[in-house]
């Protein structure tokens, strides 16, 4: 029998011999042993012994079994209580997998990219997943998580295609940012009231998930027709990927929308905002494609990166005089976007990325301060300012009363289910005094919810 030995300040390495275990490298420490590596040739079942030389087997090293693509199968030994960063890491044929009882955290990377893993034993003790544990393990289809786990953390069951259950249990506190990212068979999940952060994109992805259900008695956040908020429905947490409702209508009590907060809502069309809202966040309605219409509160103070990237819906927004934050690309890659109206100021950090799509234009009121002859690459042009109208039915024929002064002309257009043609319905109609009244008797006949918009023409001297 070879023996290869070196001594170091850590202790002696050794090569294992054995039917079975000649592929294996173990390190002493203190009368204990680690195993620190394994041949990337080694195949089939493996079974770690409980002892070596008389010595306890005590912890898998940082990467010892990465890359080992052939075994099917590790069994540990009940000595085991660790577990080392990315020791399992795309050992892709490894099939089943029970965690010994000793082990109470399962360190980054461990099982990352074990794509044949369709089952794996958590044991009762253990209280932290990390960051990419299970990263795209996607033959995993079901998870059940102890009733010790506190904390999930960034990613951990990130790209895992197949899971399409896990049961989070009572006492969890955390769930790491991008924790399910791309979990798009997960059908069902409930939250614990235990659970008191949840990170960015945590859901992100989860196309098959309908709606969020929540233990009762939480403190930190509340669920209102599947959707999460914080506790007092101030803050919009998560909007289910695959709610298949069409429109979302928020509560007044919603100040702000989270980061990435209605990412890939595909089904939705309309979104009703708030009057109390004050802030969406960056990314919040990311890849949202089917949005078409959206009505931006006055009060509205900041509109985060990126928000409505990829929103290819949007044909047309208004955004307040309130709004005094603009992030970087906020309507970037929404390619129906035409026209962006700006009721107020020049917002700041205003030249922080792109405006919009290359066909937008940019449109002001005249009165307002800091626009020039472009606005982060984009044309800018002057209008009147914003136009006071209400609609009523007079003699049954819907009626449009435009504030007018003598002189003005307007331009009308109006939606087709909720779609703004290019062109004016009526290019230019002339005030007749304070009130100018238009009669739109084809709309009568017309399938579907109607909307209008009239924009005041003005010469700028």
């Amino acid at each position: 029998m070879k023996m290869h030995l070196f001594c170091s300040l850590l202790g002696m390495v050794f090569t294992l011999s054995g039917a079975d275990l000649n592929d294996l490298t173990y390190e002493i420490n203190e009368g204990q042993v680690t195993i620190t590596d394994c041949l990337e040739t080694a195949a089939g079942e493996l079974v770690v012994p409980a002892t070596v030389e008389g010595l306890p087997v005590v912890a898998v090293g940082a990467g010892a079994f990465a890359s080992c693509g052939d075994l099917t199968g590790i069994s540990l030994p009940s000595s085991l209580t660790s577990i080392g960063v990315s020791a399992f890491f795309q050992c892709s044929s490894l099939q089943a997998f029970q965690v010994p009882e000793g082990v109470t955290v399962l360190a980054a990377n461990t099982f990352r990219e074990c794509t044949s893993l369709a089952a794996v034993t958590l044991p009762e003790g253990l209280h932290q997943i990390g960051a990419s544990a299970f990263y795209q393990c996607s033959a995993l289809s079901t998870v059940t998580l102890p009733s010790t786990i506190t904390i999930l953390e960034s990613s951990a069951f990130a790209w895992c295609g197949g899971l399409t259950a896990i049961h989070l249990p009572e006492g969890l506190l955390e769930l790491g940012d991008s924790c399910f990212y791309n979990c798009g068979a997960l059908a069902a999940l409930e939250l614990p009231a235990s659970l008191s952060t949840v990170g960015s994109q945590f859901l992100y992805g989860c196309r098959s998930l309908p709606g969020l259900t929540l233990a009762e008695g939480s403190s930190h956040f509340s669920v209102l027709e599947g959707v999460l908020y914080n506790a007092s429905q101030s803050l919009l947490v998560q909007y289910p990927a695959g709610k298949e409702e069409s429109s979302l209508v928020l509560p007044e009590s919603v100040t702000a929308i989270g980061d990435w907060a209605v990412a890939n809502a595909w089904d939705l069309q309309e979104v009703v905002l708030p009057t109390s809202l004050r802030t969406i966040g960056a990314r919040a309605f990311y890849g949202s494609l089917g949005i078409v219409d959206l009505d931006f509160p006055q009060g509205l103070l900041s509109l985060g990166d990126a928000a409505f990237f990829r929103c290819a819906g949007l044909q047309s927004v208004t955004l307040p005089a309130s709004l005094r934050i603009l992030g970087s690309s906020v309507f970037v890659q929404c390619s129906n976007l035409s026209e962006i109206y700006f009721e107020g100021n020049r917002p700041g950090d205003a030249e922080a990325g792109e405006a919009g799509s290359e066909s937008a234009i940019i449109y002001v009121f005249a009165g307002t301060s800091g626009w020039g002859e472009t606005f982060r690459g984009r044309p800018v042009e002057v209008l009147g300012s914003p136009v006071s109208l209400s609609l009523s039915i007079i003699s049954g024929v819907p009626t449009l009363a435009i504030d007018s002064a003598a002189g003005e002309s307007f331009e009308i257009f109006r939606s087709q289910e909720g779609v703004f043609s290019g062109e004016p319905l009526v290019p230019n109609l002339p005030a007749t005094g304070a009130l100018t009244l238009w009669e739109d008797p084809s709309a009568l006949s017309t399938q579907g919810a109607i909307l209008y918009r009239v924009r005041r023409h003005v010469e700028i001297r």
